[in-house]
């Protein structure tokens, strides 16, 4: 069910592109995943951009007020 549910899966030649976000304080996901899924990118020719963010956690939120708001990506 894993090897289904995961991006790394599903590349393809004919796939869309793909962004890839790494918060640098990340501890729930490896910067590894990404690095695969970005050779796997690479290898199919599918573009892709890759950023690693200063002082973000996994779920790359403010919290101001008790609300979350998301951090915007230009």
């Amino acid at each position: 069910m894993y090897n289904e549910a995961s991006s790394i899966s599903h590349v393809d030649r004919n796939g869309h592109s793909a962004l890839l976000i790494d918060g640098k304080i990340d501890a729930i996901a490896s910067v590894k995943n990404s690095y695969t899924l970005a050779v796997e990118l690479k290898k199919a020719s599918v573009q892709y951009t890759y950023d690693r963010i200063d002082d973000r956690p996994h779920l790359m939120v403010f919290f101001a007020n008790h609300r979350a708001y998301p951090l915007a990506v230009s």
